[in-house]
């Protein structure tokens, strides 16, 4: 069961939302327990012998999580090193800008850059098959398995090409639209990425998840027009979202979740 497909869309989907939000009313703890019903179901509909790694996964997750909470005021061994790693990541966050109430502008960059990268790198490792395919992956995209680069590039770049050739540099027939066109959409996706507002934004004047954060918190905040709203427009913009994703289900495509 994929997100693209009809058990999920038409089955799972609605069925796991109206009894999240009719328990949400009664209790949110039952709501919270509903859903992750719902996403371990989802996750064992492949395989089910997978849900024992994802819950051992999920407790450990939890009991370093709470470790780490309570490090200041526990003096056990292995929470005292909880907490030196605790304490290292807030030290590297701070150094690299994470406090952006009273960062600079480089250091906010710089924060953002090293999420970006932390991020890019993880999933490699998440989607990857095996460790070894994931290491291949993230060595070639550090460029240790050296750098090839269509013939396009060697005609556009001209006295330039024989330099990059004797830096070790291979040039090789073909590809070039392909080449140009990836560069095309990373340029054009990537301010969506850095500046468009999250979908806890977007939704920022309701409810979008149990115990949101206020609406008027200042760090919570988004562009007034991108903010949801019952208005014509937006019923326009997800009515031709809906049609163009309904138009796709027949499609095989592989995107992040299709190793589950």
């Amino acid at each position: 069961m994929l997100f693209n497909s009809t058990e999920f869309l038409f089955v799972f989907l609605p069925a796991l939302l109206i009894v999240f939000f009719q328990l949400a009313r009664v209790s949110r703890r039952l709501a919270a327990g509903w859903l992750a019903l719902g996403s371990l179901f989802f996750y064992g509909w492949w395989n089910p012998a997978y849900v024992t790694l994802l819950l051992g996964s999920i407790g450990f997750n939890y009991t370093v999580g709470r470790a780490l909470a309570q490090g200041a005021d526990v003096g056990s061994k292995r929470r005292k090193h909880l907490l030196v790693l605790h304490q290292a990541w807030r030290g590297l966050r701070v150094r690299m800008g994470h406090n952006l109430a009273h960062s600079s502008r480089a250091g906010r960059a710089a924060s953002i850059a090293l999420t970006f990268l932390v991020v890019v790198v993880g999933w490699v490792f998440f989607r990857a098959s095996s460790f070894d395919a994931a290491m291949v992956i993230v060595r070639g995209m550090a460029g240790l398995n050296g750098i090839s680069l269509p013939d396009m590039v060697a005609a556009r770049t001209g006295a330039l090409a024989p330099w990059l050739a004797a830096h070790g540099v291979v040039f090789t027939p073909g590809g070039g639209r392909d080449f140009a066109m990836t560069y095309v959409w990373v340029a054009a996706l990537l301010p969506i990425v850095f500046w468009a507002p999250n979908t806890q934004q977007i939704m920022q004047g309701f409810q979008p998840a149990l115990d949101h954060a206020n609406a008027n918190n200042s760090a919570n905040t988004s562009p007034t027009r991108l903010a949801w709203r019952s208005s014509p427009r937006w019923a326009l913009a997800m009515s031709v979202v809906l049609a163009l994703g309904l138009l796709s289900l027949t499609r095989p495509s592989e995107f992040l979740y299709f190793q589950f």
